[in-house]
């Protein structure tokens, strides 16, 4: 059940993703609410990235850690 959630959550973090690329969907209530919950784990990560990198690498680096949870478990 709990590698189905990550499974889940990973879906949702790179729908995110592709989401971001298109501006003109960025108001429409299911955006907002998949971004909602995919800043969720986003932003404490993105604290703690370097500032000058020109790309957003926390979702990799969530779904990295998506994973080593799914590998530990």
């Amino acid at each position: 059940m709990i590698r189905i959630l990550l499974n889940l959550y990973t879906f949702l973090i790179v729908v995110h993703t592709i989401l971001t690329f298109l501006p003109q969907l960025q108001h429409h209530p299911l955006v907002l609410n998949i971004r909602r919950m995919a800043e969720f784990t986003l932003r404490p990560v993105r604290q703690y990235l370097p500032k000058e990198w020109t790309i957003d690498a926390s979702p990799v680096v969530v779904i990295l850690l998506i994973q080593l949870i799914k590998i530990l478990w």
